[in-house]
């Protein structure tokens, strides 16, 4: 038989649990602009029914219910939705990091531009137009010299902001490796505290959205793999080496190995290097590794096929006295015999002895001295001729010849064609960045459709939940006057 105050009990519960999810939906509101928040249901459920089904149970019409409880608080979340934002979060991390290494690039080379090297280059060549018309010219001579100066300093300036850059890469790769170790060490501690909470017999919900913002963190960062274990443990990898394994987490050492003064990453306590694909990481150490050295590759090329191919040229012509006599301007053999042999000057400076001067030729090119401290030693002429400018016209006609990359390209085109590639890929970064953008935020708003906080929504639900209340309050009145009733006001008669 079921007991007189069953009806409150039931009241009780019902009071308890609609208090519980009005709190719950007080959690959501005060949230609603709380980055990475995932909404939060309480999900009540009716409690077990009076009796339980049995030989020698109470002859009911039927199980009479008790009430209801609160028997969890969901975390309204889409799985896949998450692991596409994870995979796409490390892709834009990637492109978007490309993307501002190669607008460095562009504003270090600065073409086209005036003060870029195509226009300097190509300047340089008027001029020694100009001196085969005018050898004899003093002031001619002067403006190639001015302007051979003005080529090479601005190779030399352009090649010596590439290293300071690729620097700049290093330190930010350091930076980013701490980041990842820091993220790795939280993510460890959040996992404890969680496994903790779920052994009590809770759920750790806003634990879970904490964990789940590092994890979006360190996608950006580096291309993850996450797994998730039970009692609320992941695994997260790296080019398959574990990061996180629960709560245990491993370190990445960013150190020189090599001795070329650039970070080297390992994984530590051992020699295994870190494999990286995408995210923020794999683009610094691309950038670094591989996308600037070959631009300070290429332009090594340049400036060395410059340099032999010009001083080839110069080396068989006559400055403007080696020839004749500078007061008289008369030839040298008074019999009018042939000149004397060219005296082989060099026209930019090579120093046999320094290897690394044609190897690292950007980084060295300058004018010789003997071109430097005399514009007379300017070889314009071919036969030694003070009127003389053909070998100047050859040193000019140099920016049609095909002598650079093995005979297939002019110095324009060559330039020309390393400054198209690198715009080329700079375009490409900029889409790509713009469709991951598009891309995530779509996902974004997906994700937000599932666990994002409605207003109105949650609003709603506490007026719902608040008239659920009340009438609990009111049938306890209920239950309250009619147990008043039987006990003070019944079996009055005969007093």
């Amino acid at each position: 038989m079921r007991a007189t105050f069953t009806g409150l009990e039931i009241a009780r519960r019902s009071l308890q649990a609609h208090r519980f999810a009005m709190d719950v939906t007080g959690h959501n509101i005060a949230n609603a602009n709380t980055p990475g928040y995932s909404r939060q249901i309480a999900r009540l459920v009716s409690t077990d029914p009076y009796t339980s089904p049995s030989f020698n149970m109470p002859a009911f019409s039927g199980q009479l219910g008790t009430g209801v409880r609160v028997a969890e608080i969901v975390r309204m979340k889409d799985e896949f939705v998450q692991q596409q934002i994870v995979a796409e979060t490390q892709t834009l991390g990637y492109w978007s990091t490309r993307d501002s290494i190669l607008r460095e690039l562009e504003l270090t080379f600065l073409e086209p531009s005036e003060s870029g090297i195509r226009n300097t280059l190509d300047q340089f060549f008027i001029a020694l137009q100009e001196l085969s018309t005018n050898p004899e010219s003093r002031a001619v001579r002067a403006l190639v010299r001015e302007r051979a100066i003005v080529l090479a300093d601005t190779i030399r300036t352009t090649y010596q902001q590439l290293d300071p850059l690729r620097k700049q890469l290093d330190s930010e790769i350091r930076a980013k490796v701490s980041e990842i170790n820091s993220i790795a060490a939280q993510i460890a501690d959040i996992t404890r505290e969680i496994s903790m909470v779920i052994a009590s017999g809770d759920m750790p919900n806003d634990l879970f959205d904490k964990r789940e913002n590092l994890v979006r963190e360190l996608a950006r960062i580096a291309d993850i793999t996450v797994i998730e274990r039970s009692h609320g443990h992941l695994v997260i990898g790296i080019g398959g080496v574990s990061l996180v394994d629960g709560v245990h987490h491993r370190e990445i050492v960013a150190a020189d190995t090599d001795g070329d003064g650039f970070a080297d990453l390992t994984w530590s306590g051992t020699n295994i290097g870190v494999s990286l694909r995408s995210g923020e990481l794999a683009a610094l150490v691309e950038g670094r590794d591989e996308l600037i050295p070959g631009y300070m590759d290429m332009l090594n090329d340049f400036a060395r096929d410059l340099i032999v191919r010009v001083n080839e040229i110069h080396n068989a012509g006559y400055g403007l006295y080696d020839a004749f006599d500078p007061n008289q301007y008369e030839p040298i053999d008074p019999d009018g015999g042939p000149p004397p042999a060219p005296p082989g000057r060099d026209f930019f400076k090579d120093d046999s002895d320094d290897p690394k001067y044609l190897e690292f030729a950007a980084a060295y090119i300058s004018l010789a001295d003997d071109i430097l401290a005399d514009a007379s030693n300017i070889a314009a002429s071919f036969n030694g001729a003070i009127g003389d400018g053909s070998n100047a016209l050859r040193l000019a006609s140099l920016k049609d010849e095909r002598f650079m990359s093995n005979g297939t390209s002019t110095p324009g085109d060559y330039f020309s064609s390393m400054i198209s590639e690198l715009g080329v890929q700079a375009q490409k970064a900029a889409r790509m960045v713009e469709h991951q953008e598009v891309l995530l935020g779509h996902l974004e708003r997906l994700d937000a459709s599932v666990s994002g906080v409605s207003l109105d929504e949650e609003l709603t639900k506490l007026v719902q939940y608040q008239h659920a209340f009340a009438a609990a309050s009111r049938l306890i009145t209920t239950v309250d006057e009619a147990i008043d009733v039987i006990i003070n006001r019944m079996g009055l008669v005969g007093r």
